[in-house]
């Protein structure tokens, strides 16, 4: 399907947008600003994600892909959006359960950035579903459930809170819509790629126990 998807877009003019909607939240770009620095991040994604039924179309690999292709490829899509960069390696490692709902991810990034995902299904919903931080130079910027961010820089610190929770589907639509308008694409078509094959690297990661390397993946296209 990915394959098919490449063609298409290689020889049509037409714009092309995928919902990873947490780049376009207000925190995500608050967050850049401040940091100014993209190269040598070091980035921690936490995500509480909840327990899903193991019969539910989430983990139908026709449907819902798992949550791996359906949602973890949110968080690697985010770590490009902050490091700037694209991902080159990646290893990851599931709990005992064989599963796709609890496991951790290592992300080497082309510009010398660093990043994990630490994705549970076995916690408690009480616990903020997701928290990014990131680390750069004497500062360091935290988001928490894209609802307030934190910023210390040199002993200085700033906080942002926000009353509602936004993940940036508002930004994204406004984002597509303005690519249709201005003809400007709002997101690198190698960017959402990227992502997409990284999720396959990270599925085949924790079948063989081995770090892959992403353009493996890119020249079997």
């Amino acid at each position: 399907e990915l394959k098919e998807i490449v063609e298409v877009y290689k020889s049509s003019k037409q714009q092309l947008m995928v919902g990873f909607n947490r780049r376009f939240a207000p925190q995500t770009k608050q967050a850049k600003e401040l940091l100014g620095n993209t190269s040598d991040l070091v980035i921690n994604c936490r995500v509480n994600a909840g327990f899903v039924p193991a019969d539910s179309w989430v983990h139908d690999a026709a449907e819902g892909g798992g949550r791996v292709v359906g949602e973890v490829c949110h968080f690697v899509d985010l770590i490009q959006e902050l490091s700037g960069s694209l991902p080159t390696k990646v290893f990851a490692e599931s709990t005992n359960d064989k599963g796709q709902d609890n496991l951790v991810i290592t992300l080497k990034m082309l510009n010398g950035s660093v990043a994990t995902i630490l994705y549970a299904s076995q916690g408690d919903k009480l616990l903020p579903r997701e928290r990014i931080e990131v680390f750069s130079k004497n500062s360091v910027c935290v988001i928490d459930n894209f609802k307030s961010l934190f910023f210390a820089k040199d002993g200085k610190s700033t906080k942002k809170k926000s009353f509602n929770l936004d993940r940036g589907y508002q930004g994204e639509f406004a984002a597509f819509f303005s690519s249709i308008k201005d003809g400007k694409i709002a997101v690198n078509f190698e960017d959402y790629l990227y992502t997409t094959l990284t999720t396959f690297a990270i599925i085949d990661s924790i079948r063989t126990g081995a770090p892959k390397e992403i353009n493996e993946y890119l020249n079997s296209l």
